[in-house]
């Protein structure tokens, strides 16, 4: 598949092994992963290119990490 139509998927998790077994099951169902360990790095990459998929972990982000998460999204 051209990678001009692959999903771009941005995950968010700290946990490196959680991470890597996300990515490869969702690079098999051909999705073009960006991983990233936090919200900054994240923010980065948002400012690099558009994703379709934002997936990350709850537990990490806490409360006030969805907040900034969806300010993040919602960005200019």
């Amino acid at each position: 598949m051209n990678q001009e139509n692959m999903p771009q998927v941005l995950l968010i998790e700290d946990d490196q092994f959680f991470s890597e077994l996300l990515s490869r099951k969702l690079r098999e169902k051909n999705c073009l992963v960006t991983e990233k360990e936090n919200l900054e790095a994240a923010r980065e990459a948002l400012q690099e290119r558009q994703f379709q998929v934002v997936c990350f972990d709850i537990v990490v982000l806490g409360i006030s990490g969805l907040k900034k998460l969806s300010e993040l999204l919602t960005s200019d």
